[in-house]
């Protein structure tokens, strides 16, 4: 099972439309396909967020789930790595201090930082790319019945 750490905008972007690359995420953490982690400050963070910007009753209930989902840990110390908007350093150093293999995040200022000691910091899209490459044209097109093995 993957470990990830998810920004706070992947969360808002989840709200945007139930089958979006942002929801497809929070749902495998929700059904316990991904190992999502988070710091007391990151926590912080996800719940003003959500109080503040959700107003979907469904989607603030699913973030409920997956407040409960998560697995809560604390920071020792936060490196300053991105000169450019400290408020992302705490979101990197919960990937670092949870050794999660994904930090996942439309942020331009972490996105530049990929790979960061061996966590690769990449957008929904791209994680879920990653994720499904096993799945081959050929295999869409047996789904959708354009042809049989």
């Amino acid at each position: 099972m993957n470990k990830v750490v998810l920004d706070t905008n992947v969360l808002i972007d989840g709200v945007k439309d139930f089958n979006s690359n942002a929801w497809l995420i929070v749902q495998d953490v929700i059904d316990g396909n991904l190992s999502a982690f988070v710091s007391e400050e990151l926590k912080h963070e996800y719940q003003l967020i959500i109080n503040k910007e959700i107003r979907d009753a469904d989607y603030l209930e699913q973030m409920k789930i997956f407040m409960q989902k998560i697995n809560e840990l604390k920071l020792g110390y936060i490196p300053k790595v991105v000169e450019d908007d400290p408020q992302d350093n705490k979101v990197l150093a919960t990937a670092v201090e949870s050794e999660s293999e994904y930090l996942i995040t439309e942020d331009k200022h972490l996105l530049k930082l990929d790979p960061y000691n061996g966590i690769r910091i990449i957008k929904s899209s791209e994680f879920n790319n990653l994720r499904n490459k096993g799945d081959s044209w050929s295999s869409f097109a047996e789904m959708i019945g354009l042809f049989k093995k």
